[in-house]
Order: structure tokens, then sequence, then C-alpha cells
């Protein structure tokens, strides 16, 4: 039984730490509407024996207290991160949007970023000052 036990606590222990959620904080410069967030790379894709867990995905928007804003939406790069230009949109064609606001926690649907590595999110309006904003993501 205890054998048992500690199999179980061992393959929990494992699974949370292959899911854990890194922070990523950016900024909004003053009378500006875009941040831009790079998911990063899964190093063990390097790997010769990679077997999965390739992609990063943002999972959560926290927003500035002072966050004027009321939606956000996003471009894509297919290159380095240097050309933003393809708008995300939902499977019914409506553009991916979320509403935010000063002190917010936004939850986001992870599939809706599969195979994105560079993102650009876009304001609604512009910031009269420079704006926090802490991305959440998870390896999937």
């Amino acid at each position: 039984m205890k054998k048992i036990v500690l199999i179980v606590i061992a393959m929990v222990t494992i699974s949370f730490a292959q899911n854990r959620v890194e922070f990523e904080t950016v900024t909004v410069d003053s009378a500006d509407s875009t941040f831009v967030v790079d998911l990063g790379l899964d190093a063990n894709q390097l790997q010769p024996n990679y077997s999965g867990g390739n992609d990063f995905r943002p999972i959560l928007l926290i927003t500035d207290t002072a966050m004027t804003s009321t939606a956000v939406n996003f471009l894509i790069s297919a290159d380095d991160g240097t050309t933003y230009a393809d708008t995300l949109y939902e499977k019914d064609g409506t553009k991916l949007s979320y509403s935010v606001g000063p002190s917010r926690a936004i939850i986001l649907k992870p599939i809706d970023f599969a195979g994105v590595r560079y993102f650009q999110a876009v304001l609604d309006s512009t910031e009269a000052d420079t704006r926090t904003i802490k991305i959440g993501k998870r390896q999937y």
C-alpha cells in the first residue's frame, strides 16, 4: 500500500512540475496601446529524444491597477517577432478579443494560441501612463 501511495505522489509531483505557470512582465508605454510577448521555446525541443511539450501558451493576463482600456485583441508574427500582421480570429470569423480593465486577472484560452510564439496585444485605447501587465504562460 505504501508503494502505491508513493508512486501516486511521485506521478502528481512530476505532473505539476511539468505544468508549472511562468510569469512574464511586460509594459505598455505611455501614449501607446500595444505590448509584445515572446512565449519562448521549450529547450527540450532541441534535444534528440524530444517527445512533446513543444510550446508555451498564455493562460492568464493580469492588468495594471490604472488600466483604462476595455478590450484587447491580438496580432501574431509568422517570422521572428519583427512583423505583426495576422490578426487572431475565432473559428466563427470574429476577431479574438477579451474584455480588460484595471486590476483584473483574465483567463485566456490556451488553444487560441496554439503554434504561436510571438504575439502583439492591441488595446482598444492608448494608455495615459506606463502600465505593467503580467502574462501567465504554461507549457503544452
